[in-house]
């Protein structure tokens, strides 16, 4: 047996080993949690992303179901081009519905949720190099705040093309609808509108953007001997996004523009997010495009027929 003296500095001397052999077991066990974590949450965005393509999938389907075919812009006196407002997402009926019932005209709505003024371009550019329908109407620009597809990268902050490269994954997509019109999401009080966040979006951050689809659409529609006329918003939209639209169409095309928004006042008129208007707010939206019609003389009522006809 070793003197105790002898045992002691034994034991001090095979202490720093096994202390090593303790802090590589804890290195090793935290790097595979980690891997662990990194993979699951791999595993999840993919799984996230692969879901969210097969909503979209099937979403397309049934919106493209409810959208009125190219061809009938060929025989239609009327196309309506824009977002979820005119395609009336949430809605029993969209107003060109109620406007076609209410004056007999043939309407055709190209209207798809969730596009930017860029994509509405690209819409109408390629329906009227075929078709000429013989007035086009306008409500687009509300989601240009979120939506960077068909958008060049000329029309971008330098600092910002990268995002370019992520605009095809869904939760990218996800990602800045609620970062950019989240952060304007009304809450609904009462009889009354109530900030939920504080608006931080730029106005320059979708300036040129929204400038050049808006340009666009009216060079596109005018060129194809076409009327045209841009509609206002019921509301501002997501982080003011439709006053943006509106103050750009009001200062290059203010003889092209109706605003609606003075008539929705009341919180009746709009659904539970604020924004989209209930079917009576749709219904509200076509006597006050048929009225201006009447005014530009663009549509003669025809007395006692309940109808109309194009001039």
């Amino acid at each position: 047996m070793f003197p105790r003296w002898r045992r002691g500095e034994l034991a001090s001397e095979s202490r720093p080993g096994w202390e090593s052999v303790g802090t590589a077991r804890r290195t090793l066990k935290l790097r595979r949690a980690v891997v662990g974590c990194l993979l699951v949450l791999a595993l999840t965005l993919v799984g996230l992303e692969t879901a969210l393509r097969f909503a979209a999938y099937l979403a397309e389907d049934r919106i493209e179901a409810k959208r009125d075919a190219a061809t009938f812009v060929g025989t239609a006196d009327v196309a309506v081009y824009g977002d979820s407002t005119p395609f009336g997402l949430g809605n029993e009926r969209s107003f060109p519905t109620v406007l076609a019932e209410s004056t007999n005209l043939s309407i055709a709505n190209r209207s798809k949720p969730g596009i930017n003024s860029n994509q509405a371009l690209v819409i109408l550019r390629d329906d009227l190099a075929r078709f000429t329908p013989r007035c086009v109407i306008v409500m687009v620009g509300v989601n240009d705040v979120w939506n960077l597809d068909d958008v060049s990268p000329d029309l971008l902050p330098p600092g910002q093309h990268w995002q370019l490269g992520l605009r095809g994954l869904r939760l990218w997509r996800m990602a800045r609808l609620w970062w950019y019109a989240g952060q304007a999401f009304e809450r609904v009080k009462g009889q009354g509108f109530q900030r939920d966040r504080a608006e931080s979006y730029k106005d320059t951050d979708t300036e040129s953007i929204s400038r050049h689809g808006i340009r666009g659409i009216h060079a596109v529609a005018t060129e194809h001997g076409g009327r045209i006329l841009f509609l206002g918003y019921p509301r501002h939209g997501w982080n003011a996004g439709a006053d943006r639209v509106e103050r750009i169409i009001d200062q290059e095309f203010p003889d092209d523009y109706l605003r609606i928004r003075d008539a929705f006042a009341d919180r009746a008129w709009f659904q539970r997010d604020g924004f989209h208007v209930t079917d009576d707010g749709q219904v509200l939206i076509a006597k006050l495009v048929e009225a201006e019609m009447v005014r530009r003389g663009w549509v003669q009522k025809m007395p006692g027929r309940g109808g109309a006809c194009m001039q």
